[in-house]
């Protein structure tokens, strides 16, 4: 089986390409494996995105009656979606509430009139078992911070908040794999060649990595690689 290291890759990348004298194209191919790695990601999200980030319902400073913050930093930026928003009881390992995903506007819209609401949040409780009294709880991403509506209440204080995320995973280092470089090794090859097409003026192989490179492409993601070159993406279906 063909070495899966970045390395081994690059060598590889170096060796169909054959121009060991030409400084200038040697020196790209980092460059090359990186685009091609970060392309990828950028169509479909992959299992090996998935990742859960996870922080903990804290006390408003200087504010009575005690409620935690309603807005939490998401610190690490290379994120692509947020998939669920949840509180999670971390001591019993249970779900507590689901979030739903609304815009940053309606958000405020609801803080801002949070007095008009008052009355009907005496009554409700976040986690009721009767459906007919539970707020309807919302989030919205804005500016690498997920706010929270209605503002959380003191019984979630310690708790977790939870966010099932896809996030862009950055290329391994030299003497590393992952999963792009195991399971897309084809796609990371000739994705680079094909990048590699203006230092090689009227190349006679630039055809055929275009080819292996738009077959790997395809198996690997089940999108047509020409739809990310000429408009918008097309979904096989």
């Amino acid at each position: 089986m063909a070495s899966a290291i970045r390395s081994d890759i690059e060598a590889s990348i170096a060796s169909w390409l054959n121009r060991s004298g030409d400084g200038i194209i040697t020196l790209m191919i980092p460059e090359f494996f990186d685009t091609a790695h970060h392309k990828i990601q950028r169509v479909t999200d992959f299992q090996a995105m998935e990742k859960t980030w996870v922080d903990t319902f804290v006390n408003k400073p200087n504010v009575t009656p005690v409620t935690p913050l309603a807005d939490y930093c998401i610190p690490d930026h290379t994120w692509k979606n947020i998939k669920l928003v949840y509180s999670y009881n971390q001591t019993t390992n249970k779900i507590i509430e689901f979030y739903n995903k609304t815009d940053i506007d309606i958000i405020r819209t609801r803080r801002r009139d949070d007095s008009l609401f008052s009355a009907l949040q005496a009554q409700a409780s976040q986690t009721s078992t009767n459906p007919d009294l539970r707020v309807n709880l919302l989030f919205a991403v804005w500016n690498q911070m997920i706010s929270l509506w209605p503002t959380p209440n003191s019984t979630l204080i310690g708790k977790q908040i939870r966010a099932d995320v896809h996030k862009f995973l950055d290329p391994p280092a030299g003497n590393a794999s992952d999963w792009f470089t195991i399971n897309a090794r084809d796609w990371l090859i000739f994705g680079s060649l094909i990048q590699a097409s203006p230092y090689l003026a009227n190349d006679s192989r630039i055809p055929v990595w275009e080819k292996f490179a738009k077959d790997a492409w395809n198996e690997i993601t089940g999108h047509d690689i020409e739809s990310t070159w000429s408009g918008d993406l097309v979904m096989r279906g």
